[in-house]
């Protein structure tokens, strides 16, 4: 089939799409001519706007439809359906990839009408609008394993999977902005503490231990990242610890990755800013505990921390009464263990390892 149009599917969470980002310089490698679309839920679009592989960004509004729904304003809610449908199928996709393999993906796929219609792990019963299922290898260790498994499923073969979200000058600038207020010309460690899920958190009180020795033995300073809804998290933190600059809630996404790629060092937990610390060339220590998306990427630059137990990984299903003994059993220590396995450029050699701590 000679592609021209390509529609990528994946509409949340932000973890999930920065990991799935990188099938975009894949693909676009493998049909330079093609237009590339990606569709998205309206509350993630921000991650994708400035990256230059998406011929267009398809927004769905989920959020706003189902405040329509629960008005009863069923007439707008049918309109709503019908003009993205009639935008989908107007674009005449010639293949469609449904890279969350739900049944709120795979309807969309099936409105399209494209000629080809690719699940990943298709579930919910969304397989039976697909022409082709990929399985996802959850056995597979290695970082982003199921999406580098639906490119060799495609032919795409000998591609260092990658970050493929992009940066724009503006949050770049931006970033900078903020971060020379705090810091001037530092170099800086990045910690991301914070998820919308509890049985993903590390205690609070060995992230300050943490914090406190990463400034002890490393001499850098300390930056903390988060959403608008863990500002209160973040306030705690800080006012445990010195000299921590806290950006929490106070970035945008963009913002944050672009800190991100311009620090030495980032540690943290089951959460979108580590996947993408993960994914790039910034060395990252990750842990995980009710969830193991992966325990290796085929390179130096990241360390994973996963004390299995009995019942993990539990995911959304914990059974342990709020003990979370699998996130509980990972020490200050285990991290600083970890750091010094880390390869580090030789500008940050004597900053990170052959320490006396």
């Amino acid at each position: 089939m000679n592609i021209k149009s390509i529609l990528l599917i994946r509409l949340s969470a932000i973890g999930d799409i920065i990991m799935a980002s990188g099938v975009i310089p894949a693909l676009r490698s493998e049909y330079p001519e093609a237009e590339i679309d990606w569709m998205v839920q309206t509350e993630c679009r921000d991650l994708l706007v400035s990256t230059s592989g998406i011929s267009e960004l398809i927004e769905w509004p989920k959020n706003h439809w189902v405040k329509l729904l629960k008005r009863g304003r069923l007439i707008s809610l049918c309109s709503c359906v019908l003009d993205l449908t009639r935008k989908l199928r107007s674009k005449d996709y010639d293949m469609v990839i449904d890279m969350q393999g739900l049944w709120k993906s795979g309807m969309w796929a099936f409105f399209s009408r494209s000629r080809e219609r690719i699940g990943l792990g298709s579930r919910e019963g969304s397989g039976v609008v697909m022409d082709k299922v990929i399985s996802r290898d959850r056995g597979d260790a290695q970082l982003a394993s199921e999406y580098k498994l639906l490119l060799k499923e495609l032919g795409i073969k000998g591609y260092n999977y990658g970050l493929g979200i992009e940066l724009s000058a503006e949050d770049e600038g931006s970033a900078g902005k903020k971060l020379g207020h705090a810091l001037g010309e530092k170099r800086y460690v990045v910690v991301c503490p914070f998820t919308t899920r509890e049985q993903k958190h590390w205690p609070q009180e060995r992230w300050v231990g943490l914090i406190r020795k990463l400034q002890d033995v490393y001499g850098l300073p300390v930056v903390l990242l988060g959403g608008p809804g863990d500002r209160e998290a973040g306030e705690g933190l800080q006012d445990c610890c010195d000299n921590l600059v806290n950006l929490t809630g106070r970035t945008a996404l963009l913002e944050s990755l672009a800190i991100i790629s311009r620090s030495v060092l980032v540690i943290g937990v089951d959460t979108g800013l580590t996947h993408a610390a993960s994914m790039s060339e910034v060395p990252t220590v990750a842990l995980f505990g009710a969830t193991c998306p992966y325990r290796e990427s085929g390179n130096f630059g990241l360390q994973v921390i996963y004390k299995q137990f009995s019942c993990s990984p539990c995911r959304r299903n914990p059974v342990c009464g709020s003990e979370f003994p699998c996130m509980q059993a990972i020490q200050v220590q285990d991290v600083m263990d970890r750091i010094e396995l880390l390869q580090f450029p030789d500008s940050l050699e004597n900053n990170f390892h052959e320490q006396d701590y």
